[in-house]
């Protein structure tokens, strides 16, 4: 029973066959509480769906406005997603298990399970409460894909695999237009310099003194902080 729980999409049907449940055993004269118990049941909340997010607008505050992140900030606020994140993923694997023990007490209904029931399915609702409390301060770029794969069954990481041969199939190819090119220009270089030696003579001194001069003005710069910019002499 576990495995058919496997995405929170199986909450409507968890909650109609436990309402189904309950109409069937009433109807059968099997729910007749008398009052002191029937006042002593745990109510389920009724509450009513949140209200849309405000959609941005531009803004109209000037720029020099606009406090900007340091690093250590931005760093402490990303710290503070993922830890979002974890919990989020720690109330799924509760209200997975949640689902689990309600689809239980659903299938094997009885009169005197009946408060285990209601118990359960508010600690469902309570576990989603969580789950979307904590979620609001998760603000993660998740490609549509990704979310289209999960939808379908499949495992995320196989998105991220056919990326990145969809990746090395694309370098290669450009790789190879590249070496065309290369060769192409060499051939096309070899007949020229046998036409006209002279002019491909001065052609590649033409060459050499722009590659050292942008290799002067290179040096001449600030270093980056990512390292040495290297120039490829080319002949």
């Amino acid at each position: 029973m576990y495995n058919n729980l496997t995405s929170l999409a199986d909450i409507p049907f968890v909650v109609s066959t436990a309402s189904i449940g309950l109409m069937d055993a009433r109807q059968r004269g099997l729910m007749n509480p008398p009052a002191a118990l029937a006042s002593s049941l745990p109510l389920v909340p009724a509450t009513a769906p949140p209200p849309p997010p405000p959609v941005p607008g531009p803004s109209t505050a000037p720029a020099s406005a606009v406090p900007s992140l340091s690093p250590a900030v931005a760093q402490d606020s990303s710290t503070y997603q993922y830890q979002a994140l974890d919990d989020v993923s720690a109330s799924i694997q509760r209200s997975l298990a949640l689902l689990h023990q309600l689809h239980c007490s659903v299938s094997s209904f009885t009169l005197s399970s009946q408060l285990t029931l209601l118990d359960r399915l508010n600690g469902v609702i309570k576990e989603l409460s969580t789950m979307h409390s904590a979620a609001e301060d998760c603000h993660f770029q998740i490609p549509v894909d990704v979310i289209r794969l999960v939808d379908e069954g499949k495992n995320p990481d196989e998105f991220t695999k056919d990326l990145f041969n969809s990746c090395i199939q694309r370098n290669q190819a450009t790789k190879g237009k590249v070496d065309a090119f290369k060769a192409l220009r060499k051939h096309l270089l070899e007949e020229v310099e046998e036409a006209y030696p002279e002019e491909t003579e001065a052609y590649r001194a033409l060459r050499t003194a722009a590659a050292l001069e942008a290799r002067k003005m290179i040096q001449g710069q600030t270093p980056l902080a990512n390292g040495n910019v290297k120039v490829k002499m080319e002949h």
